[in-house]
């Protein structure tokens, strides 16, 4: 009868033990998680909205043909002027397109954040004078792949 109260007594101090851990291990897990976290992304610099293109119906685009047929380079001199390196292997991007206007605009993106399966850059409009010829405000920042099955969400501020 003693054996058995000596492993009845062993088993619950496994079992409050077990269960001290998980808690232990739940609530600190708890601590360092964030619901919302920033997301690493890269502005794409020196690309321009072809005029043969029709706007984009995702802002997602995930291989260099569907890039090349919405975008060209706009290379210019000096080490500034080459256009941003995209390897879709590693990447895709997201594309913010406005509609074509002939007033001053840039796209200005402020930050891009991770919730469980949604990605949400965030970006602002700035404008300014009335031009005499008309563009295709647009701004590509290039994300990790890791997140490329993430609905992606646009939020204009």
């Amino acid at each position: 009868m003693r054996q058995i109260s000596l492993v009845s007594g062993l088993l619950k101090c496994l079992v409050i033990a077990g269960i001290m851990t998980m808690t232990a291990v739940a609530l600190a897990s708890c601590a360092t998680f964030k619901s919302t976290a920033k997301a690493h992304y890269t502005e794409a610099r020196n690309y321009f909205f072809r005029n043969d293109a029709t706007m984009p119906t995702s802002p997602l685009i995930d291989n260099g043909h569907d890039f090349d047929r919405l975008f060209g380079a706009a290379a210019f001199m000096g080490d500034n002027g080459r256009p941003t390196k995209i390897d879709f292997k590693k990447s895709f991007v997201i594309a913010v397109v406005l509609p074509e206007t002939d007033v001053d605009t840039s796209i200005e993106i402020d930050d891009m954040t991770v919730d469980k399966s949604t990605l949400t850059l965030k970006y602002a409009v700035k404008t300014g004078n009335k031009n005499s010829y008309t563009t295709r405000p647009m701004a590509v920042v290039v994300v990790d792949n890791k997140f490329k099955r993430a609905n992606v969400v646009l939020k204009r501020k």
